[in-house]
């Protein structure tokens, strides 16, 4: 019965936490954010081809109307 206990207070406290985590404001304003994922690699890019499609692909982006700033990161595997 006291594990039952702890295990559920631990639970409901860990919760209260994420909760309070999903409320921080991050200084990021995502209403007009947009972010998606392209995986070069999978259809036989090389790594100097995908840094160069990286680099087209920032170009093409920054050129749309509207859009104020780019970027991009690479996870290497």
């Amino acid at each position: 019965m006291a594990l039952s206990t702890v295990l559920l207070v631990s639970a409901g406290l860990f919760l209260r936490s994420l909760v309070n985590v999903s409320r921080v404001d991050l200084g990021i304003a995502i209403d007009r954010l947009v972010t998606f994922e392209l995986a070069p690699r999978l259809n036989g890019y090389t790594p100097p081809a995908v840094h160069a499609l990286v680099e087209r692909a920032e170009t093409a982006l920054a050129a749309v109307p509207g859009v104020s700033r780019v970027s991009a990161s690479t996870i290497a595997l």
